[in-house]
């Protein structure tokens, strides 16, 4: 799986995927939820990594402007639908776990300060 970035204004021109080495990923990478940050310099992504009993996807960010990857999270587990705040200042992702071994098939949102990296559970509460 690659990630690509198109910028809007370079339409028509030849398109590179993102040359990105996850620490301690799979051989070929596994992305989920890329989103681009909303002052356009980095791209903020979940990707999967070798966790302690299966792949965690932890939180990534790519600067666009000096190449540089930054891991957010360690030990997220099994994360998905990754979203970034308007500001740019936090994201939130859904982390999974499951009851007696099955899959994955319990949430809890929490938030990811993207300056500090501090995670936090959202006390979101509600019936369905």
């Amino acid at each position: 799986m690659s990630l690509y970035v198109v910028f809007l204004d370079s339409l028509g021109k030849a398109v590179e995927p993102l040359h990105l080495s996850i620490p301690n990923g799979p051989n070929s990478p596994i992305f989920n939820s890329p989103d681009m940050a909303p002052d356009g310099r980095s791209v903020i992504f979940l990707a999967a990594t070798q966790g302690t009993k299966a792949f965690d996807y932890d939180v990534f960010r790519f600067d666009l402007a000096t190449n540089t990857l930054s891991k957010l999270t360690v030990n997220n587990g099994y994360a998905t639908d990754l979203a970034i705040s308007p500001d740019g200042k936090s994201a939130v992702v859904l982390r999974w776990t499951s009851r007696w071994g099955s899959n994955p098939n319990l949430s809890k949102v929490y938030l990811l300060n993207l300056n500090t990296k501090a995670v936090t559970p959202l006390p979101i509460t509600g019936t369905r």
